[in-house]
């Protein structure tokens, strides 16, 4: 039986229950099997598992069922958090055909392995470190899968040995058993493997020892979900593309496990968009846009190894896109038997490339994914454009970086992106390439606004040595415990507006703009340095097979004193050619062929000033000092070696920047265009090729009557005019229109020639 701590948990969780806002979690219902699957499901599953459709898990099972009859480790060390170690697949195959097809040779084989398995585990957090804690919290659940799916061959004997085990197994894992108290619920180790294998014990020896599932299901209940449903109405995970993904496999196999014992799942539907990101993120070369904490990855057509999860989530959500992103991933990173279990093989599956060019991922983030087509696995040399840009609401820590107002752009290659890299002792997490330099703003394509005297941000407490100019931690520590910790600091950055069309599926323009003043202010009793950080995105889709693309941002940025250093940032991995205010970076390395182009419009070329940092010994430079890093291997996504800073000559409280980029071949590409500056009272904007965008001066949302002139040879132009107040308006000039702005987007968009333009606001 359970020590006294486990007696105390479940005293701790009725009384929390007693709270007003904490929820009771149901009681997993009688009899095995109950992981995974019930009783009744057996009859359907094993239908499935002979099914044409399912030929190749039911292959892969088979011969998983074949590679081990020794559960001993040889070293008392687990390998891999999934599949890698042979035996745990090997048992979990065999557990399977005794569930299934009632083989009682393979399931007394299964049990006698997991016996043997953990009890030669001899392994430790302290002594092996985070990856073998993983694969010990794997075996976990590998040991849960035999005892629930074999629990009329297990003695009482067994029973009670396993559960020793488990709970041996999980002491010595990180965060040892049962875990202690504050144990981070939003971000951190404890988000990842090892509460949905302690669930899956929990459920499959609830009969024995119940106080195992009543403290992991009110992690579940009261800890986990309610964070996650914060943020999965987002439809992203906050901890970008490589944590974001690793620990969101694990939210789904606790979603999964307590769905499939017929409870509702504590999280939000929305769960099921999250898988969107990883979509619209990913680039022709094979690579994502890298966000967050990510490492040296190598471009290639194959998808990540995250079937599984994806194969779960389109089956509890009846979701036909992710299930063709399903069978598109690599499944070999969960064992057979797992698949099996998850793979609706009668939901068809629609092709991910009808989905729209475009998605706005909301509150809590403010992030759009715009592309100019899809070709997911069109190689290195499609002629497609991606870019990823982001007001950020909340900034949620730990693999989270201070990147509010970042924007990347793909083509033919990572053309601007983060820059610095997560890998290594001098680059991981705490190093001095980390604090100093990788998640601070001045590593993204964002804004600096430098005080000389703001102090320098603290990282649980400690002052880090460079000032850059950007944005801050909302407290001095880098990660919460709970949802309530981040909530009760408050949002660092409003999102204005959102909005792309007129086609919803293949858009001419995508358009975010928000306000990223708060994040620049540093904690009491620092006074705020800016009043305003404006930042306001259109992304076009020029339908043009030689220039596909152009993204066009600005800024308006109001500073607390004129002297403050302001400056736009764009990153490279190459130098950047500069040639008065255009600047040109191009990438033909390893296969790739792209350019972008960068106009600086504003500000203007008497007052704009164009500084090149990096090359050798200044790649990663910031506040007078290189933060590198020692790369473990040359990889695809590079940590990017170059970047400018564009600043205003004179000095001024308050500064506007405006910048179009277009992107084309770097070698037998076209000459680049020449966008115009459009500036009036109110507006402020460019025309580029046969595009017109304009944006407000101001935050305020405009209204009453507003006048431009569209410069240009004659010919059909688009125009896109941003910031207005929504309700109807009325267009005169060249073209006479009746036309709407949302309240979300606040645009009026319409065709017409040059000419001097007048926009009326009626109601």
């Amino acid at each position: 039986m359970a020590v006294s701590s486990f007696m105390l948990c479940g005293f701790t969780l009725l009384a929390c229950c007693a709270v007003a806002s904490a929820v009771c979690p149901p009681s997993p219902p009688d009899g095995h099997p109950r992981v995974m699957l019930r009783p009744a499901d057996i009859a359907r599953i094993r239908a499935r598992f002979h099914s044409p459709l399912m030929a190749d898990v039911k292959a892969e099972l088979l011969r998983e069922a074949t590679l081990s009859a020794d559960g001993r480790l040889p070293d008392g060390r687990p390998a891999g958090v999934w599949v890698s170690d042979g035996r745990r697949v090997c048992m979990a195959a065999k557990a399977f055909l005794y569930l299934i097809e009632g083989d009682e040779t393979m399931g007394r084989q299964a049990v006698d392995m997991i016996l043997d398995y953990v009890a030669s585990i001899d392994a430790s957090y302290e002594d092996d470190g985070y990856h073998v804690s993983a694969a010990m919290h794997a075996s976990i659940l590998a040991a849960a899968m035999v005892y629930d799916w074999c629990y009329p061959l297990l003695s009482d004997e067994q029973k009670q040995e396993l559960i020793r085990q488990i709970e041996r197994v999980s002491g010595a894992a990180e965060y040892g058993w049962p875990p202690p108290e504050g144990v981070g619920f939003l971000t951190g180790h404890y988000s990842e493997i090892k509460p949905v294998c302690m669930l899956a014990a929990g459920i499959a020896v609830y009969d024995e020892e119940p106080e195992i599932y009543h403290l992991m299901a009110d992690h579940l209940w009261n800890g986990f979900a309610p964070a996650r449903n914060f943020f999965y109405p987002g439809g992203k995970h906050h901890q970008g593309s490589a944590y974001g993904f690793s620990r969101f496999q694990s939210e789904v196999m606790s979603s999964f496990l307590v769905s499939r014992m017929g409870m509702p799942n504590p999280c939000l539907p929305d769960q099921a968009r999250v898988p969107y990101w990883f979509v619209y993120a990913r680039c022709p070369d094979g690579l994502t846009l890298v966000e967050g904490d990510d490492y040296h990855r190598s471009a290639g057509p194959g998808w990540r190894a995250d079937g599984g999860a994806w194969l779960m989530l389109a089956g509890m959500e009846g979701d036909a896109y992710v299930q063709d992103l399903a069978l598109r991933s690599r499944s070999s990173s969960v064992p057979a038997a797992l698949r099996a279990l998850a793979r609706d093989e009668t939901l068809e599956a629609k092709a991910l490339e009808e989905l729209p060019l475009t998605r706005y991922f909301g509150s809590p983030f403010g992030q759009m994914i715009a592309r100019t087509g899809w070709e997911l696995d069109g190689g290195q040399d499609a002629p497609v454009a991606v870019a990823m840009f982001h007001v950020k609401e909340w900034i949620f820590g730990n693999h989270d970086h201070l990147d509010a107002g970042h924007f990347s752009l793909y083509y033919k290659g990572s053309l601007t992106m983060d820059s610095g890299i997560y890998e290594g002792p001098d680059g991981g997490y705490g190093s001095e390439h980390f604090l100093n330099y990788y998640q601070r703003s001045v590593a993204h394509n964002t804004l600096l606004v430098l005080d000389p005297d703001e102090p320098t941000p603290k990282w649980w407490g400690r002052s880090l040595e460079s000032r850059d100019g950007g944005q801050f931690w909302p407290s001095s520590r880098a990660e919460y415990q709970s949802i309530d910790d981040l909530i009760a600091l408050g949002p660092r950055a409003e999102i204005l507006a959102h909005e792309f069309g007129p086609d919803p599926i293949v858009p001419d323009y995508s358009y975010l703009a928000g306000d990223l003043a708060r994040g620049y202010q540093a904690p009491a009793p620092y006074p705020p340095k800016v009043s305003e950080v404006g930042r306001s995105f259109v992304f076009l889709n020029l339908h043009d097979d030689r220039r596909p693309a152009a993204l066009v941002v600005f800024d308006r940025i109001t500073s607390r004193k004129p002297e403050f250093r302001k400056s736009w940032l764009l990153h490279s991995i190459n130098e950047p050619a500069v040639e008065g205010p255009t600047t040109t970076l191009t990438l033909t390395e390893d296969g790739y062929n792209g350019k972008l182009v960068n106009h600086t419009l504003l500000p203007s070329a008497s007052n704009c000033e164009i500084v090149k940092v990096g090359g050798p010994g200044r790649e990663f430079w910031v506040d007078g000092r290189n933060y590198p890093f020692r790369p473990r291997a040359r990889g695809n996504s590079e940590p990017g070696a170059w970047r400018i800073e564009i600043s205003p000559r004179v000095p001024a409280k308050t500064d506007l920047f405006l910048d179009v980029m277009e992107v084309m071949d770097s070698v037998g590409g076209p000459g680049s265009l020449a966008p115009e500056l459009i500036e009036t009272h109110d507006l402020v904007g460019a025309r580029i090729a046969d595009r017109v965008v304009l944006f407000g001066r101001s935050k305020r949302r405009l209204t009453g009557s507003l006048g431009f002139s569209v410069p240009g040879v004659a010919g059909e132009l688009r125009i896109l005019v941003t910031g207005l107040s929504s309700g109807r308006w009325q267009v005169g000039g060249p073209v006479s229109l009746d036309l709407r702005a949302t309240e979300d987007g606040g645009t009026l968009y319409f065709r017409g020639p040059v000419g001097d333009y007048r926009l009326t606001f009626v109601e």
